[in-house]
């Protein structure tokens, strides 16, 4: 093996990356993550039909323990329907420009978020740009494997890219559908991946996502502390990725999410000390009914109190009970089994029962 500099320094740039990524379980990945209002967390995933695999993406909202602040979906079969499902304190985007049947990109993003969320002009992709904020910039993109040449694909790219270069933090995420993983058989990787590093980005993971591909990327460039992880878990036949970003400029982009508390007992303690001796002499029932509210009203906001919902104890389905979470568990394991093992027929009768 050749030592010189220059191919210790090739080394060091094809081996170089932004965080260390980590391969978990939905309940597991929390611990890898910053949550704690000073981060951004991006959640992405193919999820082939969003509506027929809707309900599988809350349960996997539900065993994920912490909350997502935008949710990419791609390949979502959006030409032939564009009524798609809502979520509770959610905003949604879609892509217009129709390539094939299967293809789409949604977005929804958390309420309150300063985003904007645009549709460029792409060839060969379905892409959505989101603007968080004034430091970050997201690529959303779903490259249909239909497409064999790459040029078309790759111009658009670049002029994006170059359109954003002023955000400080950078990724293209998304099912390419182009494998990066280290020596793989891809022709069109090297082109990819070159023009990708010309803007200064980088893959931030190369674990496989479908079969032993790694089809679903995440390219950053950032100087804040980033955290990729692939959930080791399957709703379609792609592993979704969860992109966290740690930034300063995080709590003005991403609320809390907070509720209230009324204390009862003062109320009612309270209540019993008031004057309604102005209320029970007036002769107008519509003054009479206002002097009453307000003072009601006033005793109820002196007792309310803002506080922060932990995450596991955020309802998202009222169904989702422990042992369908369990059942969940059981499925994926049998599903890396047949992966792992996919000549023995005892696992796949087991799986498909």
């Amino acid at each position: 093996m050749d030592k010189s500099p220059e191919n210790k320094l090739c080394h060091l740039i094809d081996t170089l990356t932004l965080n260390k990524p980590e391969l978990c379980l939905p309940e597991a990945c929390g611990a890898n993550i910053t949550s704690n209002g000073k981060a951004i967390t991006i959640l992405m995933m193919n999820v082939r039909s969003v509506n027929k695999n809707f309900a599988a993406l809350e349960l996997l909202l539900c065993r994920l323990d912490l909350e997502c602040d935008i949710i990419i979906l791609t390949e979502c079969w959006i030409e032939n329907n564009k009524q798609f499902p809502s979520m509770t304190n959610y905003n949604k985007a879609y892509t217009k420009n129709c390539i094939n049947q299967n293809g789409g990109v949604i977005v929804y993003s958390r309420s309150g978020i300063d985003i904007i969320i645009e549709e460029p002009s792409f060839l060969e992709a379905n892409c959505l740009l989101l603007r968080i904020g004034v430091n970050v910039a997201i690529v959303a993109l779903y490259r249909s494997p239909s497409f064999s040449k790459i040029d078309p694909f790759l111009d658009s790219l670049d002029s994006v890219l170059t359109n954003i270069k002023q955000f400080q933090t950078i990724s293209v995420i998304g099912d390419l559908n182009i494998d990066i993983r280290e020596h793989n058989y891809d022709g069109r990787s090297a082109s990819y991946l070159e023009l990708l590093a010309s803007h200064g980005l980088i893959p931030s993971h190369t674990f496989p996502t479908r079969d032993n591909k790694c089809l679903d990327h995440v390219m950053l460039k950032s100087k804040c502390q980033c955290k990729t992880i692939v959930l080791d878990t399957y709703i379609t036949d792609h592993r979704p990725v969860i992109l966290n970003i740690v930034s300063k400029y995080a709590n003005s982009i991403c609320p809390k999410k907070v509720t209230t508390r009324i204390d009862l007992i003062k109320v009612g303690q309270q209540i019993k000390l008031l004057d309604f001796l102005d209320v029970l002499q007036s002769l107008d029932s519509n003054m009479a009914t206002s002097l009453l509210m307000n003072k009601l009203m006033e005793v109820v906001k002196a007792n309310t109190r803002l506080f922060k919902v932990p995450h596991n104890q955020r309802i998202i389905k009222p169904w989702i009970t422990p042992g369908i979470l369990r059942c969940i568990r059981t499925r994926d394991k049998m599903h890396t089994n047949i992966k792992e093992n996919p000549n023995s027929n005892i696992l796949k009768i087991t799986y498909l029962r």
